[in-house]
């Protein structure tokens, strides 16, 4: 290793290289603590996977990227030692592998460690190490290295095993995804009360303060009790945003919070109003300072004027006030605001007065309210509902490559994170339909960003899990396979003449294709599809991990965590799965390797994985036609292969195989009429105008059928109105209608119609976007609200019908 004299010198140093010109990996050294790129950065090429700084260290910031080749099948596992580092995290391809526990602590068991390289996937993988130290700490030595373990000794990886370039694609995605990871938003999962700037990673936080009980709020999600949260428009472009927070009933303290960001320039302009205030004087409202992701930077506020932020080697923010500050109180890092003075108004440019912001801030509003007027009175508010359900989840995140749309900011499955900046969770079909919900409303960036994602969370087994956070996965079981379909949505309406997103499709065609290979090979009896759970990762850890392998892990992989399709007790711990066909999955893994086949076909992937995939696309289709329809009762449903006897239960799962484009028009059309617009069972009015509804089944297309015994008490999977269920049955009778069916072109417009005035009906009362929804005219069970998360982006779902529909 290189030691320098001074501090800078030792700041950029790198390890001595040794070994063959042109193998190892490419490694970068920057002077601040985001990885940012500028006269500083440092690049050279490393023949280890290692980063090493001595000397009187400085805040840095070190990426080593390239290739490194896993030659032959079996278990890789990997050792990683990291010495002062702050947060620094080992990525091989999508797996995140190695961290150094200090924003997170993972369990071995629950994560790709040892990697698992299967027959046929041998080969050159990404590889990504990122070191960050900030400085918070004196240190004369930060250190980070990677081993492996192939055969049961740790050793350097030899250099022969790095190449410093990564694949074409990879390099596109980085530089795509980088390129989102700017400007100003409300970055930070875990608060609505954050608003940050990247790459600089500075937040301005807000606070609220009741004097006479000690009451402090200084974060708030629309799902806490500890505020009220009711949001309003979230422009695309991030240039304004509006919500209004409200302290818990008896503290009598709302107000306004907009933000306004311009795209022309890295200026930001805000105003918080007190809209609702009683006793002014015992109250008061903070804004202050601080560095998110533990990056390097300094606070300062010496009056009541200004928060100047000095994020380290990357220049200053300054938050100056424009608003009187008469009784403002500065402390450190926070100004304390009088809320009897009115509205707090500020920015970070320098020259603008009070009226100026407060003028820029309501031209903002105006245009983002205009921006709507084109659409019909019928679908104005959905795309404005739709807009904010993408919007106010997206977030970035140093856990991801790219940034996401996590389900709510409620959920986490952080391992211990150290702060609300580390919390997030990705879900399997959840974050597959918000990808489908941004690329519906032309946000394509953020719909391949979030894509690109959760395909990239795929496990070492070969399918994408349930869940996926910060390098943890639900490493035993998946969730419903859209992923193919998605990513031909995102294809279909993102593509321009300049952009085929022929690189999206070459990124992920690989990974969604072993996913379907992982369905025959761990979840396929009889030519059909069972639900099931195994955790391998467990095995390969000796026992360390989530236990799995029973009944309710299979229920979890549904999707449909308590659905009474599942009552019961008839799961095998020996083969891993239920012993019931599953009609559902069946049919969305057929559909899935139908659509893979296309894409084979139009990206040279050959004509042998093309017809593999037809051919189990064909022979799923033919055993659901043979063993799952239930002819007395004109319907698809399960089957428990034990007894050979069908399932009573039916739910809109029993609409899925028309996805797949073979089911005969008599049977389709008997299903619809029979079930679908019976207002006993699914209570879809032919005319999409709930005729003939009753009020307990009012909005239609519950989870189960409402005439099952399960229906009348409701809960979650057990009557509620899901939007992922809408959009697969809209799906499914679209192709059916595609292939001549009146009946299902009739169905899917009603079925359109009533989801919207669904997802409406809390939109115009509550500004909720719900999990799911009481099928109950005035959801007189559920408070009138939501009977789930009260802000989850997928229950958008119910009102995107409608857009697509207008587009038929």
């Amino acid at each position: 290793t290189m030691a320098y004299p001074s501090a800078m010198a030792a700041l950029l140093a790198a390890m001595a290289v040794s070994g063959a010109l042109g193998k190892g990996l490419e490694r970068v050294v920057h002077t601040n603590t985001a990885y940012v790129h500028n006269k500083d950065s440092v690049r050279d090429i490393s023949y280890v996977s290692e980063v090493e700084v001595k000397g009187e260290v400085k805040p840095f910031s070190a990426e080593v990227t390239g290739q490194i080749l896993m030659e032959h099948t079996g278990v890789y596992g990997y050792v990683c030692e990291f010495e002062n580092t702050t947060l620094s995290i080992l990525w091989i391809d999508g797996h995140l592998l190695c961290n150094d526990n200090n924003a997170f602590t993972n369990e071995y068991g629950n994560f790709d460690n040892p990697l698992v390289i299967r027959e046929g996937k041998t080969g050159w993988y990404p590889f990504r190490l990122r070191v960050m130290y900030n400085g918070t700490f004196s240190t004369e030595r930060v250190y980070a290295n990677v081993k492996w373990n192939v055969s049961g000794t740790i050793q350097d990886i030899p250099s022969t095993h790095l190449k410093p370039a990564l694949p074409k694609n990879e390099i596109i995605r980085s530089t795509f995804q980088k390129s989102l990871q700017q400007g100003w938003g409300h970055w930070t999962h875990g608060n609505l009360l954050s608003y940050s700037k990247l790459p600089e990673s500075c937040a301005v936080d807000v606070a609220m303060i009741q004097l006479s009980t000690g009451k402090y709020i200084k974060r708030a999600i629309i799902e806490d009790k500890v505020a009220q949260v009711r949001i309003g428009h979230h422009a695309a472009d991030m240039s304004y945003s509006q919500k209004y927070v409200a302290m818990p009933q008896g503290a009598n303290l709302n107000i306004s919070i907009e933000f306004h960001a311009p795209t022309s320039s890295n200026d930001m302009y805000f105003r918080i109003s007190p809209v609702d205030v009683t006793n002014c004087s015992d109250f008061r409202v903070e804004v202050s300072g601080r560095f998110a992701w533990f990056r390097a930077g300094s606070v300062d506020v010496s009056g009541p004027k200004f928060i100047k932020m000095q994020a380290y080697n990357l220049g200053e923010t300054t938050l100056y006030i424009a608003s009187d500050t008469k009784g403002a109180l500065p402390h450190i890092d926070t100004i304390s605001f009088d809320v009897c003075q009115g509205d707090i108004v500020g920015s970070t440019n320098a020259t603008a007065n009070e009226k100026d912001i407060i003028s820029l801030i309501d031209d903002a509003r105006m245009r983002e309210e205009k921006k709507f007027e084109k659409y019909s009175e019928d679908l104005r508010d959905v795309y404005i509902a739709a807009q904010a359900a993408i919007m106010w989840n997206y977030i970035y995140t140093p856990f991801e490559e790219g940034n996401v749309l996590p389900v709510a900011r409620g959920w986490n499955s952080v391992d211990r994170p150290a702060n609300f900046d580390f919390t997030y969770t990705l879900f399997d079909w959840d974050n597959f339909f918000a990808s489908h919900i941004a690329a519906t409303l032309n946000l394509c960036d953020i719909a391949i960003s979030n894509l690109i994602q959760i395909v990239k969370s795929i496990t070492s087994d070969g399918f994408v899990p349930n869940l996926a956070a910060a390098g943890k996965k639900s490493e035993d079981r998946t969730e419903p396979p859209i992923g193919a379909k998605v990513l031909e949505s995102v294809v279909k309406q993102c593509s321009t003449k300049d952009n085929n997103l022929e690189w999206v499709v070459e990124l992920l065609l690989d990974d969604l294709i072993s996913w379907n290979n992982w369905f025959f090979r761990r979840r396929e009896k009889d030519g059909l599809i069972c639900l099931g759970s195994y955790n391998l990762e467990r095995d390969l850890n000796g026992g360390k991990g989530d236990e799995a392998n029973y009944m309710q892990a299979a229920r979890w992989e549904s999707g449909l965590d308590n659905s009474p399709m599942y009552d019961g007790s008839f799961y095998d711990n020996v083969t891993h799965l239920m012993q019931s066909y599953d009609v559902g999955f069946s049919s969305m893994v057929s559909l899935d390797a139908f659509i893979l086949a296309n894409f084979c076909r139009n990206f040279g992937r050959g004509a042998a994985v093309q017809n593999q995939l037809i051919a189990r696309g064909v022979g799923l289709v033919k055993r659901i036609l043979e063993e799952l329809w239930d002819e007395e009762n004109k319907v698809f449903v399960n089957k428990f292969y034990v007894n050979d006897t069908l399932s009573s239960r039916v739910s809109p799962t029993s609409f899925y195989p028309l996805l797949t484009g073979y089911v005969p028009d008599d049977q389709a059309e008997s299903m619809i009429n029979g079930w679908l617009f019976n207002s006993s069972r699914f209570c879809i009015a032919p005319s999409g105008d709930f005729k003939g509804n009753s009020d307990d089944c009012f909005w239609g297309l519950p989870s189960i059928s409402a005439d099952d015994v399960a229906y009348p008490p409701l809960g979650y999977w057990r009557g509620y109105v899901w939007g992922p269920m809408a959009q697969l049955t809209y799906w499914s009778l679209e192709t059916a209608a595609k292939e001549g069916s009146q009946v299902a072109k009739k169905a899917k417009s009603a079925l359109a119609s009533q989801m919207r005035e669904l997802m409406l009906s809390q939109w115009h009362k509550n500004r909720h976007i719900c999990e799911n929804y009481n099928p109950h005219k005035t959801a007189d069970t559920s408070g009138g609200d939501c009977s789930g998360d009260k802000f989850y982006h997928w229950g958008a779902l119910t009102g995107l019908l409608s857009i697509l529909e207008s587009r038929q």
